[in-house]
């Protein structure tokens, strides 16, 4: 609204005796008016309004009333903004009532909402979460306030032997920079490194290995996970007609193989055939020196039979049979 100072500047086109009426009547009215200023501080955002209208503070921050006015302020935070209080010639955060028996000044400090970023741990590992800007330092400090709309970047780092399975929560979790528009809680899985461990049958006879802790049970089941240090005992148990040859890659010899798992391992166990052997004794009342016979037998398919020096194939069963010669006596088949 025009003040009366306003109202003088534009009578300067009447005439003088008229202006000179007027001005006495408005110079009297001015000297009764107080003017009234809003002045907005703080970090946050927010609006200052007037009953009665004039202030607008947005833009329009002073106003002059007359002398006496009982002037109420109301201020309006913006969203994510918070009133921290009224200065000057109001205190408290309610609404701000001034008297105008003089020109006064009003402070209004407007401040972001501070939100509350937690951080929990879960899992069977330890780890440690930082955060940017810093707050959290989770091992023990694992919450801070945050003003509203801040980004905090958080970072996982697992202590040896661990590793970081990952983040849940709040969405905004998973992408590891949260935005603070409301209280959010993060949540990160440590667990205890893992290896693998794997078990691979070679040669021609058969057999089975387990482990100890189970998990490995090779026939099927050939490798498994486990925590990193672990102590894991394999024993290998041969088929009907196989034997152990030994064991290969992190272990050796026949007995049972037992591998430390401080990182991925394999293990190779050899089965072989047992080898099978025959006896054939001709007639003593053949005087040749040599005859033939049909010589049949059976072994672990694949294996190679020598009989009387010849080389006979097995079929897919194992079984061989021939028509050799053989000498008087004894025959090593």
């Amino acid at each position: 609204m025009a003040t009366c100072w306003q109202a003088i500047h534009r009578m300067y086109a009447l005439p003088l005796w008229v202006l000179s009426i007027v001005l006495l009547l408005l110079l009297g009215g001015c000297r009764h008016e107080q003017r009234l200023s809003v002045t907005k501080a703080g970090n946050g955002a927010g609006t200052v309004t007037s009953t009665p209208s004039g202030i607008n503070c947005g833009t329009d921050c002073s106003e002059s009333y007359k002398t006496d006015t009982v002037v109420t302020l109301t201020a309006t935070p913006a969203s994510g903004s918070t009133l921290a209080g009224w200065g000057e010639a109001c205190t408290g955060t309610g609404t701000c009532t001034v008297t105008l028996e003089q020109s006064r000044s009003v402070t209004a400090t407007f401040n972001l909402v501070p939100r509350t970023l937690g951080v929990t741990k879960l899992g069977t590992g330890r780890g440690t979460v930082t955060s940017s800007p810093p707050g959290i330092d989770c091992g023990t400090d694992c919450s801070e306030k945050y003003d509203d709309g801040t980004v905090v970047t958080l970072q996982a780092v697992a202590a040896s032997g661990s590793t970081f399975a990952g983040w849940s929560g709040d969405p905004d979790c998973t992408a590891g920079a949260v935005t603070m528009t409301a209280n959010k809680t993060c949540t990160a899985t440590f667990n205890i490194q893992q290896f693998v461990l794997t078990v691979t049958k070679v040669g021609r006879g058969s057999g089975m290995v387990a482990s100890t802790p189970s998990g490995i049970n090779c026939g099927t089941d050939c490798s498994e996970k486990y925590n990193t240090g672990t102590v894991v005992t394999l024993t290998a148990t041969p088929a009907s007609g196989s034997t152990l040859a030994g064991w290969g890659e992190a272990c050796t010899g026949t007995g049972t193989c037992t591998v430390t798992l401080d990182r991925d391992r394999s293990v190779t166990a050899t089965f072989n055939a047992v080898p099978v052997i025959a006896f054939a004794t001709l007639p003593e009342r053949i005087e040749t020196n040599l005859a033939t016979f049909f010589v049949s037998g059976a072994t672990q398919a694949g294996n190679q039979v020598t009989v009387n020096g010849t080389s006979l194939a097995t079929d897919d069963q194992g079984n061989f049979v021939r028509l050799v010669p053989l000498a008087l006596g004894a025959n090593r088949l």
